[in-house]
């Protein structure tokens, strides 16, 4: 098992931190880029609610038809 002193603890916390932030951006910028490919829309003047059901209904054609897979398998 690694053993941290508390300073390189707190530098190894920020970087996850930063880290995390930015899948979470990039993940939204994949989600922009797949809703402007297949509804032809720009989704930065979609409000929250029409960009979210714009998502989940891509996310069900997407899997209905074997082109993505849950993370789970299924």
């Amino acid at each position: 098992m690694f053993r941290y002193s508390n300073g390189k603890a707190r530098c190894f916390k920020k970087k996850l931190k930063f880290y995390k932030d930015y899948l979470e951006a990039d993940e939204l910028a994949q989600q922009n880029a797949l809703i402007r490919f297949y509804f032809k829309v720009n989704p930065d003047k979609l409000s929250d609610s029409e960009f979210c059901e714009r998502w989940e209904e891509l996310m069900f054609v997407l899997k209905f038809n074997g082109t993505i897979q849950d993370k789970n398998g299924k």
